[in-house]
């Protein structure tokens, strides 16, 4: 991601489906990844602040699609 930042995430649930798109800007320090592993204690098993192991990135440019099965679109511009 880092040399190719453009980044596509969806997750779909019962015929409908979020895709999200962008670019990543990575803004990792170790106050954002303590921040990260206090929001997501499940993740302290994984990783650790400062391990190089894990990055904190946010969306700009972002475009984010929700579709469903039935035809009901909507965009939003982030």
């Amino acid at each position: 991601m880092k040399a190719n930042p453009a980044v596509e995430i969806s997750a779909s649930k019962e015929g409908k489906w979020i895709r999200l798109k962008g670019n990543a800007v990575f803004c990792t320090t170790p106050e954002s990844q303590a921040k990260a592993l206090e929001a997501m204690p499940g993740l302290a098993g994984m990783y650790a602040v400062g391990d190089g192991l894990f990055e904190i990135f946010a969306i700009e440019n972002g475009v984010a699609d929700f579709c469903s099965m039935a035809g009901e679109n909507h965009q939003v511009i982030l």
